[in-house]
């Protein structure tokens, strides 16, 4: 629930979308970096809705129910392959 700046490195585009639920910079680029936090500070509305969206998509990404039914699916495919 807390808005997120995050380069443009690693796995950080798969865990949330630029604008949406975080904002992104390049990481060779301290100026944007600044810039993105600033707007974070200075926008409530867009710290927020940033906020609001993040907790969404965590939600739904670890919810250990339904992580748990895409395990025992992979699972199961795989055995059923093998058989």
């Amino acid at each position: 629930g807390v808005p997120c700046v995050s380069a443009f490195a690693g796995g950080a585009r798969d865990m949330a979308q630029d604008e949406k639920e975080a904002l992104f910079y390049r990481p060779e680029d301290p100026v944007q970096l600044a810039f993105q936090i600033r707007r974070v500070f200075e926008d409530d509305s867009l710290a927020g809705s940033l906020s609001r969206n993040a907790r969404e998509r965590a939600l739904k990404t670890h919810d250990p129910q339904r992580n748990l039914a895409q395990l025992l699916a992979a699972y199961r495919g795989i055995l059923g392959a093998a058989g």
